[in-house]
């Protein structure tokens, strides 16, 4: 399991299903069989077997165990992330030169911390996941800030000039 998966246009529209959004949230937390999410859901067996194939499909969710019961090969299924994004945002570009250089100093703090968010991005499978992403998130945005905290101060002085003397107001 990793802790965030970007996501496809396909996946995204999978995942703007409630009954998709419902399964995956439940398989974040747990590896569990069809019979077991149809329960929990309230929801057809055959609506949620027909869902589980489809998640599985496009790189949502995934196997983590086949067991025998009787004639039947039992699945039994896992959310690949804690976190999915999909990314929708315009290209912004600022037309200030100075607002585009404060611009770019945050961007290449942003850059640092996803390198280090990247790193370590596959959840050991011995820590619970949720409890690992939120960790790892903390971990990398201030371990980041720590290391940078001068370009840091720097970036909102710059912005605090910007501010003011565009606004006439008083930032503090």
């Amino acid at each position: 399991m990793q802790r965030l998966m970007i996501l496809t246009k396909e996946q995204g529209s999978l995942l703007l299903d409630p009954i998709n959004i419902e399964i995956v949230k439940l398989l974040i937390h747990n590896s569990l069989n069809p019979s077991q999410v149809s329960e929990k859901l309230k929801i057809p067996l055959t609506t949620i077997w027909r869902r589980l194939r489809k998640l599985e499909k496009y790189g949502l969710i995934e196997v983590t165990r086949t067991e025998k019961r009787g004639n039947f090969n039992v699945k039994f299924y896992r959310a690949k992330a804690v976190y999915y994004i999909l990314t929708l945002s315009p290209d912004v570009t600022p037309k200030d030169p100075t607002v585009r250089e404060i611009f770019l100093s945050v961007e290449k703090i942003r850059e640092k911390i996803a390198e280090k968010m990247l790193k370590y991005n596959d959840i050991p499978s011995n820590v619970d996941p949720i409890d690992y992403a939120i960790i790892l998130d903390i971990f990398a945005n201030f371990d980041t800030i720590l290391e940078n905290l001068d370009e840091i101060k720097n970036i909102t002085e710059r912005a605090r000039e910007f501010l003011f003397s565009s606004t006439k107001t008083s930032l503090k």
